[in-house]
C-alpha cells in the first residue's frame, strides 16, 4: 500500500486542495479528475474510492482507503 495525502493550496484555487500519492520517486500529485473523485467520495462519506491510471500503454486500477489514507493496487493487492 502506498500513502496518500491531501495538500492544502491557495483557498482561491479552483480545486481548493490537491491530493498526492507517495510513489517510489517521492510525492506525486493526482490529476484534477482523480482529485475530484477523491473529494466527492469524502463529501459523500465514502470509505473508499476507485480509479484507473495509465502508465505507458497499460491501465492500472486502484482503490484508495480514505480512512487509512492508503492506495491499493487492485491487481497486486498492495
Amino acid at each position: 500500500m502506498q500513502p496518500v495525502q491531501p495538500v492544502r493550496t491557495d483557498p482561491l484555487a479552483v480545486a481548493g486542495e490537491i491530493w498526492e500519492l507517495q510513489s517510489d520517486n517521492g510525492w506525486v500529485t493526482f490529476d484534477t479528475e482523480t482529485t475530484g473523485l477523491i473529494k466527492d467520495a469524502k463529501a459523500r462519506g465514502a470509505s473508499t474510492v476507485e480509479y484507473s491510471a495509465r502508465r505507458g500503454d497499460a491501465f492500472f486500477k486502484y482503490t484508495i482507503d480514505l480512512g487509512a489514507m492508503k492506495q491499493i493496487n487492485q491487481e497486486k493487492g498492495t
